[in-house]
């Protein structure tokens, strides 16, 4: 009876883990349904919502055999997740920090500004009309993160296919 107990004890183990274990593919596509959601407009109370699901599911994949197995591949994906949640911290900011009477154009010697750079170290700063100074343009540090992020997704579908 214990015998029995101790087996059944261990394909429940087994098929828990096989029910969570998350596939690179599953986390690439949960992936890409986010990069399809920033193509078509996800609105900012919506972003953070789709990615707690996202999330979820990277992270399994991420603490799976698998991704031991892969690590170039879990790699690209961990790097596409975190410019995803580096947009949100952007948005955040755009929507959070109060230096700015436009949400949209923020001087980068600000609090909000020099949040963005820490944020996103790669941003870029543009030279409007006017006497504002160097500034960042939210969306188009937006668009640069998620450009960053299909960048990575590319990888993945490269490294993906090849296997």
């Amino acid at each position: 009876m214990r015998k029995m107990l101790g087996i059944a004890l261990i394909i429940l183990l087994g098929l828990s883990e096989l029910a969570l274990g998350q596939t690179a593919k599953d986390a690439f596509k949960s992936l890409k349904k986010v990069e399809a959601m920033v193509e078509t407009g996800v609105s900012y109370q919506d972003y953070p919502q789709v990615l707690a699901n996202v999330g979820k599911e990277v992270n399994i994949f991420l603490e799976s055999n698998e991704a031991n197995k892969n690590p170039q591949v879990a790699k690209v994906i961990k790097t596409a997740m975190d410019y995803y949640m580096t947009a949100k911290e952007v948005w955040d900011i755009k929507f959070n920090c109060n230096d700015d009477i436009v949400l949209e154009i923020i001087v980068i010697n600000n609090k909000c500004g020099k949040a963005i750079k820490r944020s996103y170290p790669n941003s870029k700063a543009e030279q409007l009309p006017g006497k504002l100074g160097p500034v960042y343009v939210v969306s188009n540090v937006l668009r640069n993160i998620f450009n960053d992020a299909s960048k990575e997704l590319k990888k993945a579908s490269e490294i993906l296919k090849s296997e």
